[in-house]
């Protein structure tokens, strides 16, 4: 079957982001007096950010690396192993598991360091005991416009569900309601005769 076109999950959120600007505008600037960027601004930088996950673009964002980061700790506790990307270490004495490592940015090396409560860490990766992490799913979807590939990659792998860790500073309900992992993933797995469509 012939590919016209290739998404993931995240490209998909860049699209909704730019769709759906003006309302995201709203949410965070709609009551402001001096709102720090107008509204036209706000979709550009939106557009503009649609384009560079089209280009592939290298971004720098402390908050993703931060999720990389807690991921590959819940991955190594849930496997049992050590990480060969994150030197790992957790200091039980101050309840802390810290992931460290040096990244080329902009060719420079930067080293960063994120820590995580280790007791909450243990009890998440005893939560997803048994599961697969990190699994590449991919499907085409016919459309009018040509087929295409949707892949990405699921965190963890439950017999029955598939989970997506997020670490955020805050959290309200709702809040990724609109990201098309959810809707990817399971649609992924349902094509290829696994029957999984519980998101978490």
């Amino acid at each position: 079957m012939k590919v016209q076109y290739n998404f993931y999950a995240t490209l998909l959120d860049g699209f909704q982001s730019y769709l759906s600007s003006s309302e995201i505008y709203q949410q965070y600037y709609g009551n402001s007096e001096n709102p720090k960027i107008s509204e036209e601004d706000f979709e550009k930088e939106q557009f503009q950010s649609l384009i560079d996950r089209i280009n592939r673009v290298p971004f720098e964002s402390e908050a993703s690396d931060k999720g990389t980061a807690f991921n590959e700790v819940i991955d190594c506790i849930i496997e049992n192993r050590k990480s060969e990307k994150w030197d790992i270490v957790s200091d039980k004495n101050n309840n802390t598991i810290v992931a460290g490592r040096v990244k080329n940015i902009e060719e420079k090396q930067v080293a960063q360091t994120f820590g995580f409560d280790l007791k909450l860490s243990v009890e998440i990766a005893k939560y997803l005991e048994g599961a697969l992490t990190q699994q590449f799913v991919e499907s085409v979807l016919p459309t009018q416009y040509g087929n295409v590939r949707l892949y990405g990659y699921i965190d963890q792998l439950m017999p029955f569900k598939v989970v997506d860790l997020k670490t955020t500073k805050s959290y309200k309900a709702f809040k990724y309601r609109n990201n098309w992992q959810h809707k990817v993933y399971p649609f992924c797995l349902l094509q290829n005769d696994m029957d999984i469509t519980e998101f978490e």
